[in-house]
This record gives C-alpha cells, sequence and structure tokens, in this order.
C-alpha cells in the first residue's frame, strides 16, 4: 500500500463520488476514493495486462474528456493505493509512455484520470477494445 496526492479533475471526483455511494448502497459500508480507484483497476486488470485496452481510442474519444482535462485548479487528492493498483498502473504508464512517444514519463495522476475514462466509457457502451467486437 502506498498514499499518493494527485491532482484529479472534477469528473474524476464525481466518478468516485458515484461508486462510493454504489458502494454504500450495496454494501452498507464507506468506502475511499482509494478503496474505490482500487476496484476500478482491478475490474480492468486482466485487460491491462493482456493490453486488450486501446488507450489512444480512450484517449481520442470526445466523450468523457473532462475526466482527463480540468484538473489544474483542483486540490489535491489523497489516494491509498494497493501494491496491484500500483502496479497496474506501472503496465499502463509504459503502454502510454510508448503510444505517446513521451520524453518524460505520465504522470500517475494521468494514469487515474485516464482509467476513470475508460470506466465511465465501458459503463455507457463503449467500446474501449483492441480488437473490435464482431
Amino acid at each position: 500500500m502506498k498514499r499518493l496526492q494527485l491532482c484529479l479533475s472534477m469528473e474524476a471526483k464525481i466518478i468516485l463520488e458515484e461508486e462510493k455511494l454504489a458502494f454504500f448502497r450495496k454494501n452498507h459500508a464507506n468506502a475511499t476514493y482509494g478503496l474505490i480507484t482500487n476496484k476500478i483497476f482491478n475490474f480492468f486488470s486482466a485487460d491491462i495486462l493482456a493490453k486488450r485496452i486501446d488507450w489512444e481510442a480512450v484517449r481520442r474519444a470526445p466523450e468523457y474528456d473532462n475526466i482527463i482535462g480540468n484538473y489544474k485548479n483542483i486540490k489535491p487528492t489523497a489516494l491509498t493505493l494497493s501494491d496491484n493498483t500500483l502496479d497496474l498502473m506501472r503496465e499502463i504508464r509504459n503502454e502510454l509512455n510508448t503510444l505517446l512517444d513521451m520524453p518524460r514519463t505520465v504522470y500517475n495522476s494521468y494514469v487515474i484520470r485516464i482509467v476513470l475514462k475508460a470506466f465511465k466509457m465501458r459503463a455507457n457502451k463503449i467500446n474501449i477494445s483492441k480488437v473490435q467486437a464482431e
């Protein structure tokens, strides 16, 4: 486990709040942003490790663009993330660095924001897979 302070957009925080509420309704217990983030990364773990998510398509999709942007004027959010989530973040960061041909590394906050965008897209039945469904 590691505690990180990250700048997330207001839209990203709204997704986390919605998931916290859904968690509370289902489990009758409170959850932290860190727990919700861990659950979202766990939801995507098989697709992340198999490199089945088309991160370029997620990045370029106009839907939910504010999740990735508009984060600079927001106070940092503290997340306590599991080792598994941190490992998955490294996998995504490596893939994004290659995809975007980054001279420097992609920030942790960007990795979380793009995963939240992918989560919202998939929840709304927008295809984010590299292989198109037949």
